[in-house]
C-alpha cells in the first residue's frame, strides 16, 4: 500500500476517534426531549387520542344498526293425541335493522362527546405549558447560576485578599482589631454565598437533567443579558394591555368554558329525554324446521314510539341537577377570569419590578466600576492602599450579583406572564430564550 494512502487512513481514523463537540442545549430542544421523557405527558396524550374517538362512537349512534343472527333449537315434547314423543330440530337465520328516526339526544351527546375530545386536548396544552415552565426555569436559574457563581467567587477571592492584608496589617499594629474582625466576617460571608451559588446551579443542572434525561446538559455559551429601556409611562400602558388582551389565549380560562358548555349541553341531553322517541326496526328471518307448520320466512317492518309519561320524578330531578350543574361551571369561569387577570397583574408587576432592580443594580454596577478605576489609579500612584482597592472590586463583584439576581426574579416574572396567556409554547420559549440571551 502506497505510504501517502496509509497516511490518510491514519489521519482519517485519529479524527473519526476524536470526541464530537456537545451541541449546547437550546431551550427549545430541551422542551423536545422534556416532553418526550415525561411519564405523565405520554400519557395525557394517550388520553387524548382515546378521547378523540367518542365523537366517532356517539355518531355511530346516529347511523343504521345492522345485526345478524343464527340459531339452533332442539325441541322434544309429547302430545295428547300422539303415541310418540315429537323430536323437532329448527334452524333459525335473521338479519335486523334498527334506525333511530327522531331522538334529538344523540345529536346532543355527539356536541357533548366533540366537546369533551376539545376539553381533553386543552388539558394536554396545561401539562405541557406547566412542564414548559417548570424546564425554562431550570434552564435560565442555571444559565444565571452559573453567572451568579462567577460574580460570587470574584468577590470572595477580593475579600480573602483583603482579609489577608488586614491580618499582615494587624500583626504589624497597623490596623485595629475591629477591622481585621469585620475583614473575616465579609470573607465568610463572600464564600458562604459562593457555596450557596454553586448548590444553586448544582441544583438547576440536576433538575434540567432529570426532565430532558441527559445527564450533563451542555449549556451555551452567551451570558444573560435581560435588562430594560427607559419607558414612559404611556409605553408601559400600551403593554400592559397587550399583555391583558392576551388574556383571552389563557388554556385555564379556556378549559372552563369547555367546562360551562358540556355542562349546558348536558341539560340539553337530559331535557331531551322526556320527548317521545321514533325509531324504524326490520327484521328478516328464515326457519328451517321438522315441523311442518313453522313458519319459514317472516319479515316485518315496524315504527317503535315510546312516550316516557311518568318515572316517579327521576328525570326532573335530572334536568335541575343538570341546571345547578351549569350554573357551577358559569360561576368557575368567572372564577378561572378573576384569576387569570389576577395573576397576570402580580406576574406584570413583579416583571416591572425587576426591570426597575435591574437599571438600578446597572447604574450602580457602573458606579462600582468607576470607583475601581479610580481606586486602581490611585494606588498606581501610591495615594491609596491595597485593601481599599479590594474593597472596590469586591463591591463590583456584588453589583454584578445583585443583578443577576434581579435578572432571576425577571425570568420567573416572565414565564408567569406567558404561562397565564397561554402562550408558553415552543414559539413563547423561543421569545423568551430571544429576551434573555438576547437582551431585547
Amino acid at each position: 500500500m502506497p505510504k501517502y494512502l496509509c497516511a490518510i487512513l491514519l489521519a482519517f481514523n485519529l479524527l473519526t476517534a476524536l470526541p464530537l463537540a456537545a451541541e449546547p442545549l437550546r431551550l427549545g430542544q430541551a422542551f423536545e426531549l422534556a416532553l418526550d421523557k415525561d411519564p405523565k405527558i405520554r400519557a395525557r396524550r394517550f388520553q387524548t387520542m382515546a378521547r378523540q374517538e367518542q365523537p366517532r362512537q356517539a355518531k355511530a349512534q346516529l347511523f343504521p344498526q345492522i345485526s345478524a343472527s343464527s340459531a339452533t333449537t332442539k325441541t322434544h315434547y309429547e302430545l295428547s293425541y300422539l303415541t310418540q314423543p315429537v323430536e323437532e330440530t329448527t334452524f333459525q337465520y335473521a338479519v335486523n335493522l334498527f334506525q333511530p328516526l327522531f331522538r334529538p339526544e344523540l345529536w346532543n351527546k355527539l356536541d357533548y362527546a366533540t366537546l369533551q375530545a376539545e376539553a381533553s386536548r386543552v388539558q394536554l396544552q396545561i401539562d405541557e405549558q406547566k412542564l414548559a415552565a417548570e424546564l425554562a426555569k431550570a434552564y435560565f436559574d442555571a444559565l444565571l447560576s452559573r453567572r451568579g457563581l462567577e460574580f460570587a467567587r470574584t468577590r470572595m477571592e477580593a475579600q480573602g485578599q483583603r482579609r489577608e492584608k488586614l491580618d499582615g496589617y494587624l500583626a504589624q499594629g497597623l490596623t485595629t482589631k475591629m477591622d481585621a474582625l469585620d475583614a473575616r466576617v465579609e470573607f465568610d460571608r463572600a464564600r458562604a454565598e459562593w457555596l450557596a451559588e454553586g448548590k444553586r446551579l448544582q441544583v438547576a443542572l440536576l433538575t434540567l437533567g432529570h426532565l430532558t434525561g441527559l445527564a450533563e446538559p451542555e449549556l451555551p455559551a452567551e451570558t444573560p443579558a435581560i435588562g430594560r429601556k427607559a419607558d414612559s409611562a404611556v409605553v408601559e400602558k400600551e403593554e400592559l394591555n397587550a399583555w391583558r388582551q392576551g388574556l383571552a389565549g389563557s388554556l385555564e380560562v379556556r378549559l372552563a368554558g369547555i367546562g360551562l358548555a358540556l355542562a349546558q349541553t348536558d341539560m340539553r341531553i337530559r331535557r331531551n329525554e322526556r320527548y317521545p322517541k321514533l325509531d324504524a326496526r326490520l327484521s328478516f328471518s328464515d326457519s328451517d324446521s321438522s315441523e311442518s307448520t313453522t313458519r319459514r320466512n317472516d319479515a316485518r317492518a315496524m315504527l317503535e314510539l315510546n312516550i316516557p309519561l311518568y318515572q316517579g320524578g327521576y328525570a326532573t330531578s335530572r334536568e335541575e341537577e343538570a341546571r345547578l350543574s351549569a350554573a357551577a361551571a358559569k360561576e368557575e369561569v368567572s372564577f378561572q377570569i378573576k384569576t387569570a387577570a389576577e395573576s397576570l397583574e402580580n406576574y406584570w408587576m413583579g416583571y416591572r419590578l425587576a426591570l426597575d432592580r435591574i437599571a438600578a443594580h446597572a447604574e450602580a454596577r457602573t458606579s462600582a466600576a468607576l470607583l475601581v478605576e479610580a481606586t486602581e489609579k490611585a494606588h498606581a500612584a501610591g495615594l491609596q492602599d491595597t485593601v481599599k482597592v479590594l474593597e472596590a472590586r469586591a463591591r463590583l463583584a456584588e453589583s454584578e450579583r445583585e443583578m443577576v439576581r434581579a435578572q432571576s426574579e425577571a425570568v420567573v416574572a416572565g414565564i408567569g406572564l406567558r404561562m397565564v396567556t397561554g402562550d408558553l409554547n415552543n414559539e413563547g420559549l423561543a421569545a423568551l430564550e430571544l429576551m434573555i440571551l438576547g437582551g431585547s
